[in-house]
């Protein structure tokens, strides 16, 4: 527009109506693609957006990451420390809380299921159910302290026990082939002869106190517990006497103090056991123990003992008379060293042939479990080849042993003289509570 009112058009500039147009094109051309996605419901966002978020998400990884390995390293500290301070408390002489208090037992004696006995990690609701159950029967209790009237009952039990803890807790254990001890004279010698006095004659017992392992095996088992002589109420009166003796040896010889001694050459062990594994108190170490008899034509075939056995201990009763008729008749402490590649069925057959394994020594220096031969040095057993030392069945002395992944150990046919039987004390420690697998006999890094 000039002063005069007029109005000058001016023409456009080459490709400025172009640029114009394209612009107002893409104005409502964004305009449709924005309605668009509102009706879509997206959202477009920007690359520094997308960016951003992503970055803050992994930050935040990084920071629960890292929480959760503190908190796991911590875990491990305190349970690689309670490991050691159950090493420690089973170093202590005098460490009476190895004997759990006010533990139930059931009828039989043994640990109640529900009450956390040697049991797998877990549990379930039969378990709960049968604690319930043991509970509404008034199943025995096994006190921390002896009775007064027991310990003046039982005064040569807790006498002798004293002195067997210190001979038992300073054997040092034999690596090779897995954790095991073998000590002579055990027992005081007047104790001893106490105990050889009560041996009670199977053939004579009623059928409530001892129980046959099976139809095929004749082994008698009586298991001492705190109301055992309540089984011997049927029995005559020298047989209940001789079981009130060892009413009184389980409870000296079941005691803390002889558990902690049971435990003490083994503890590398029962640590490798639990280091890292699984938390564990050193209060509930407990053992189980028994009165064992076997008679002629009795065996037990290779195994390594369940996990739930921390240590399992052999006590052999055999007078001077019968020492050498029973001389052959002790634990078989077994390594495996090959295998025939043989099945049970062709063994006669095969064995006829009599020529040698590849890799292992010739026929005639295997024996086997029913014709034993204690002066070989292996023996075949389901078609596997174990070299063996047998621990002599000798008076008055332990054979103990921490089972492990290959504790093999076994006991050959017994071939006994007419009268004659096979006695032993039978114990296992246990564990009221979570119990791990068996760990590897020999260290890794010793292996």
């Amino acid at each position: 527009m000039t002063g005069s009112g007029e109005v000058i058009m001016e023409e456009p500039r080459p490709g400025q109506a172009c640029r114009e147009e394209e612009a107002g094109g893409e104005s409502s051309g964004e305009a449709v693609q924005r309605d668009d996605a509102s009706a879509s419901g997206y959202v477009r966002v920007s690359k520094t957006t997308v960016r951003s978020t992503v970055a803050t998400i992994v930050l935040l990884c990084v920071l629960v990451l890292a929480t959760n390995v503190e908190n796991f390293s911590f875990l491990k500290k305190e349970q690689e420390r309670e490991g050691k301070d159950v090493v420690e408390s089973l170093e202590t002489e005098k460490h009476v809380s190895l004997l759990f208090e006010g533990r139930r037992t059931t009828q039989q004696g043994q640990p109640s299921p529900g009450g956390g006995g040697a049991a797998r990690v877990g549990g379930g609701k039969g378990a709960k159910k049968k604690k319930r159950a043991k509970k509404e029967k008034g199943a025995n209790l096994l006190p921390g302290e002896p009775d007064p009237e027991d310990l003046e009952r039982c005064a040569p039990a807790f006498a002798a026990v004293r002195e067997t803890s210190l001979r038992v807790g300073n054997v040092p254990a034999v690596p090779r082939p897995f954790p095991h001890l073998v000590l002579d004279d055990v027992f005081p010698s007047d104790y001893y002869q106490l105990m050889l006095d009560n041996v009670i004659d199977t053939r004579r017992a009623s059928e409530d106190l001892f129980t046959r392992r099976s139809a095929v095996k004749p082994r008698y088992t009586l298991i001492l517990r705190p109301n055992v002589t309540e089984y011997s109420r049927g029995d005559e009166d020298d047989i209940k006497k001789k079981v009130e003796f060892w009413r009184c040896h389980y409870l000296a010889y079941g005691s803390a103090e002889f558990t902690a001694a049971l435990l003490r050459p083994f503890r590398s062990i029962v640590e490798r056991r639990y280091n890292g594994k699984v938390k564990y108190n050193a209060k509930k170490f407990y053992q189980a123990m028994s009165l064992v008899q076997d008679r002629t034509e009795y065996f037990i075939t290779p195994h390594t003992d369940v996990y739930t056995k921390f240590v399992t201990n052999l006590f052999y009763l055999s007078s001077e008379s019968d020492a050498e008729s029973l001389r052959t008749s002790g634990t078989l402490i077994m390594e495996p060293v090959g295998s025939t590649g043989r099945k049970r069925k062709k063994k006669k057959k095969r064995a006829a042939r009599g020529r040698s394994l590849q890799g292992l020594p010739p026929r005639g220096e295997i024996t086997t479990l029913e014709s034993f031969d204690s002066s070989k040095v292996y023996l075949e057993n389901q078609g596997v080849v174990y070299k063996f030392k047998q621990m002599e069945f000798r008076p008055n002395r332990l054979v103990a042993f921490a089972p492990c992944d290959s504790s093999w150990h076994s006991v050959p046919l017994q071939k006994l003289k007419k009268g004659v039987f096979r006695n032993t004390v039978q114990g296992f420690v246990s564990f009221d509570g979570r119990v791990p697998e068996k760990e590897s006999c020999v260290p890794k890094n010793l292996s």
